[in-house]
């Protein structure tokens, strides 16, 4: 996110599709970040 010039306080949402660890490693990080960020899953996220 560094090199890429991307900020947690500036992301807003966060669409989570599936639960690779490729896809979702960093989220307790980014969430401690910026606990203000909405995170949405798709429904089959919770079928596991």
């Amino acid at each position: 996110m560094k090199k890429l010039n991307i900020y947690p306080n500036d992301i807003k949402r966060l669409v989570l599709s599936h639960q690779h660890w490729d896809h979702i490693g960093g989220l307790p990080e980014i969430l401690q970040a910026n606990p203000e960020i909405k995170v949405y899953v798709l429904r089959p996220f919770l079928k596991t």
